[in-house]
């Protein structure tokens, strides 16, 4: 069973593998490709915990895919001694909005009689740093993923905690991020508001020497908005599926910030979401590649989400989405 003996191994060879020639000249920022390791690597090693960036770095990532989540932006529970209330609005590093036993594991309450506890079940909005911290979220392989590592006691670690991390491995700041919110407009109630994901996530970015690697994607395109009018020098990335894109009775998606594909010019669904994309000033649209189109919506052209056409003087990049 891997240990974070093990970890220190690995993240030293992380740092040989960016420390060589060969790999500078790979992840310069006019390569050709990107290789992306998504949450860290789940294929390899459980989920966006440290061992996960860690392994992504040594089998040669270029970019850092990961989710953020904003802890406790409600009144939930109290400390043992007064009445102040256990608020953090922390950005941590987490694709679920709610921790999921699937994942996780409880340890011990954060304080003694703590009443949000046990936290596995619970919202990550609901729970302050200190509660989330508490849980093991490296003691579960995927059945999906057969073959990841496990890292029993590995941590959720705050977004400033994992740039501090892999810049001890990469201290020229070659590798790039892709970092998520991780917010849904049809439960808002479940995740921090716009305003709490954008002003903290900012506020760490900006606050990085990885600031200027950062591209910034949501399927909640009001994120994105709301990121370019505060700074416009991020980069975003306008994600897109069929979940996201469509309802079932074809009004407008939440997710989408008021737009309606529908409203966009040309003659197919691929082209009208480049327009879509245009419009909110998106630099890159991260469509789904292989997704189902509900039979109430009718475009032409309509049987792929990726066609051709839509590689056509489109204005900015295009890339397919990686899973969610």
């Amino acid at each position: 069973m891997p240990t974070f003996v093990h970890l220190t191994s690995i993240f030293l060879q992380a740092s040989l593998v960016l420390a060589s020639p060969t790999q500078e000249s790979f992840v310069s920022k006019s390569k050709p490709y990107d290789v992306q390791a998504h949450r860290g690597g789940r294929g390899n090693t459980v989920e966006s915990t440290l061992p996960s960036f860690a392994w992504g770095l040594v089998d040669g990532a270029t970019t850092l895919e990961l989710d953020n989540g904003i802890t406790s932006v409600s009144t939930i529970s109290r400390w043992p001694s007064g009445n102040s209330t256990m608020q953090d609005d922390e950005v941590v590093v987490w694709h679920d909005n709610q921790i999921l036993a699937e994942k996780c594991i409880d340890t011990h309450p954060a304080f003694p009689d703590d009443p949000m506890y046990p936290y596995v079940g619970k919202f990550i909005a609901n729970l302050t740093l200190a509660q989330v911290k508490t849980l093991d979220c490296g003691s579960k392989r995927q059945p999906e993923f057969p073959q990841q590592l496990l890292y029993p006691g590995a941590r959720i670690q705050t977004l400033q905690e994992v740039f501090d991390f892999v810049e001890c491995a990469d201290p020229s700041h070659q590798i790039l991020w892709n970092i998520e919110s991780k917010i849904n407009p049809e439960h808002p109630d479940r995740t921090a508001s716009v305003k709490d994901f954008v002003q903290k996530q900012h506020m760490v970015f900006s606050g990085s020497p990885y600031y200027r690697s950062i591209t910034y994607q949501s399927f909640d395109w009001r994120t994105l908005i709301a990121m370019k009018e505060l700074d416009p020098l991020i980069r975003i990335s306008a994600l897109i599926d069929e979940e996201t894109a469509f309802t079932l009775d074809n009004s407008t998606s939440p997710w989408l910030s008021g737009l309606h594909l529908d409203s966009f010019p040309g003659p197919s669904l691929g082209q009208k979401m480049v327009q879509a994309a245009r419009f909110i000033d998106a630099d890159i649209l991260s469509p789904c590649g292989t997704c189902f189109i509900p039979p109430s919506v009718t475009f032409e052209d309509n049987l792929d989400f990726i066609t051709l056409a839509m590689f056509s003087n489109i204005g900015f990049a295009l890339e397919s989405a990686t899973p969610c």
